[in-house]
């Protein structure tokens, strides 16, 4: 499978004085570039699925994605990692969310303790590829210096 991460596009939440206190604000001018672009880019991945967070950022960075792939996206926000297991290994999905989930869905996915954080910078519609690597040892066999894998990011 392979999964983009994706931030959602800046927000007036980020961008505009008015809207700071606003925990759901819309994309700003910017930010509904920053979408399309990030639509753009993605027009060869192939998409099957997208999923994104309910709030209007993330669903107005998701829809010209969606759009342009003809696809029903779905809003999913527990269990993620679950219901990415349960779809087919040849999936293309695109996620768009949050930078603060962003960040921890990769410590999740990376296995990394959250005791000792990292922090993933991720851009306003920036682009993480992830791939989960079906049979890493059938992909990779006696190499030692790229030994098998999970994931790829």
């Amino acid at each position: 499978m392979n999964l983009y991460l994706i931030r959602h596009g800046e927000c007036l939440g980020q961008s505009d004085p008015t809207h700071y206190s606003n925990p759901d604000s819309p994309l700003s001018v910017l930010g509904e570039q920053q979408a399309v672009l990030t639509a753009k880019h993605l027009s060869r991945a192939n998409l099957s699925y997208v999923i994104s967070s309910p709030l209007i950022r993330a669903l107005a960075t998701a829809r010209p994605i969606a759009d342009l792939f003809n696809i029903d996206w779905e809003i999913r926000c527990k269990r993620v990692l679950e219901k990415l297991a349960l779809l087919p290994r040849d999936s293309q999905v695109a996620m768009i969310s949050h930078g603060g989930f962003g960040n921890y869905f990769l410590h999740s996915v990376l296995g990394l303790s959250f005791k000792q954080p990292i922090w993933f910078e991720l851009a306003n519609g920036s682009i993480s590829h992830i791939r989960f690597v079906p049979n890493p040892k059938d992909e990779r066999p006696d190499w030692p210096l790229y030994p098998p894998v999970n994931v790829e990011v």
